[in-house]
């Protein structure tokens, strides 16, 4: 291994620690002098819209009523509810009837829930996906006030508080037209769940042209046929089972005039999903003579139930189709094709079945299928492992670090349009912004080893 080797090694490990830093660092600079400014305090919780919407549901975690509102009016001091338990946790209501200033509360009532008993909960706790829903009720109109902001929250240590400091305004909550207070009572409640995300996942995907799509059918002593439909043998595309169909004395507008076709869908394949199948076919009436065919496409989605077909009443008229000389009716016989050029299929994975196949996996990797060997006693199988594959030289250049130089050089030999790892800039943005960042870059390589140390470790 070489310098540069060495050094381009060095580089692209410390492009990868100092991605995030450096990206701060460096849009504050660019934007330096543009009239912008950096936002840091940004809250996508904060920033999601409030809405109240009335429901004839109670709230199913938690219900306080208050009989006698008048004698707690105006009162700074908050009231917390008792303990109740949702979603697997402890929980208290928080309620401000003259809000709480220190979350812009000033005029309105607010309203939180809050986690209890949490000293039982393992070290480093925290609860995500918790929808919450805060709750008026107004007894006039038989409904309760739904407050949410549409955002999970989040619940740890640090963080044991969530709702709303608006959650209404003191002048509509006060007001007696409105409803909210009653024979100077009013009801405040709290629903909790924790959202899980679907452990079922389905994905359809459209195929163009796939497997086995071509279908011919091959239909003799024509003139014999009664007028009735008749139907090809099944045939599977994708997901599902299709067939064609037709009356010889024509269907629909094009009786008695015409010649149809249609294509039905029919039932599943083994192991597939019963869905709505997508089918996107060119039906043909092949010409026995020639490539001059007569052929349709056809595109629609195909319910569930067996039968359902797509087509045409009027692929060829029927007089051209006893016309000898034009191909399509010979010895008796025509010939009809379907050609699938697209299909839905629909797949069902579970994150069971995800975690299954990634544990298998790494278990296939990393698990040797070689037989130890059994003429090796214990110490020497032992020494064997810990024996260095690499030379004192080979090792010392490895942890040996590059000079400023060699960064420097190394840096513009990368390729401009080449990232230095999965979530580094490209080389192309170091080396516009070299100037600024050398310092900043020469320390950061010269701190790698700080990461990782290189050791004569048994390296195959």
């Amino acid at each position: 291994m070489d310098s540069q080797q060495r050094s381009l090694c060095f580089i692209s490990l410390a492009f990868l620690f100092i991605t995030c830093s450096s990206a701060e660092f460096l849009i504050q600079q660019v934007t330096q002098g543009r009239g912008t400014e950096n936002n840091s305090s940004y809250s996508l919780d904060a920033n999601l819209g409030v809405t109240r919407v009335l429901r004839d549901e109670r709230p199913s975690s938690k219900i306080v009523t208050i009989a006698g509102y008048s004698v707690i009016k105006g009162r700074g001091e908050p009231y917390e509810s008792s303990v109740f338990e949702a979603a697997g946790y402890k929980w208290r209501i928080v309620l401000y009837v003259v809000g709480n200033a220190n979350d812009g509360g000033a005029g309105y009532i607010s309203l939180y829930v809050r986690i209890e008993e949490t000293e039982s909960l393992p070290f480093g706790w925290e609860l995500n996906n918790v929808d919450l829903k805060l709750f008026v009720h107004n007894p006039k109109l038989n409904k309760y006030l739904t407050v949410t902001d549409g955002a999970l929250k989040r619940f740890n240590g640090v963080k044991k508080e969530s709702g709303f400091g608006q959650l209404i305004a003191l002048s509509t909550f006060e007001n007696t037209n409105e409803g909210y207070i009653v024979q100077d009572t009013c009801s405040f409640g709290a629903e909790i769940l924790i959202v899980k995300p679907a452990e079922v996942q389905e994905k359809v995907t459209f195929i163009s042209n796939p497997p086995d799509n071509v279908f011919t059918w091959k239909i003799l002593r024509f003139s014999n046929l009664e007028d009735k439909f008749y139907y090809s043998a099944d045939f599977l595309v994708g997901d599902r089972y299709w067939r064609l169909g037709f009356n010889p004395k024509g269907d629909g507008g094009g009786r008695p005039h015409a010649l149809p076709i249609f294509l039905f869908a029919q039932g599943f394949g083994p192991n597939t999903v019963a869905t709505n199948t997508w089918g996107a076919v060119n039906l043909r009436l092949k010409n026995q003579r020639s490539t001059n065919h007569r052929q349709i496409y056809s595109a629609a989605w195909y319910p569930i139930r067996s039968g359902y077909g797509v087509g045409v009443n009027n692929i060829i008229l029927l007089a051209d189709l006893n016309d000898a000389s034009k191909g399509y009716l010979v010895n008796d016989a025509i010939i009809f094709e379907a050609e699938m050029v697209k299909v839905s299929v629909t797949n069902i994975v579970s994150e069971t079945h995800i975690v299954q196949e990634i544990t298998s996996y790494f278990q296939t990797i990393f698990t040797s299928n070689s037989s130890p060997d059994l003429s090796l006693d214990s110490s020497a199988i032992v020494e064997q492992a810990i024996s260095p594959c690499i030379s004192a030289e080979t090792n010392e250049l490895l942890i040996k670090i590059p000079t400023a130089e060699e960064i420097r050089v190394v840096m513009f030999s990368i390729h401009p349009e080449k990232a230095s790892g999965p979530d580094g800039f490209s080389a192309c943005f170091f080396q516009k912004v070299y100037v600024d960042l050398f310092i900043r870059l020469v320390i950061t390589v010269s701190q790698v080893n700080y990461y990782r140390q290189y050791t004569l470790a048994n390296i195959s």
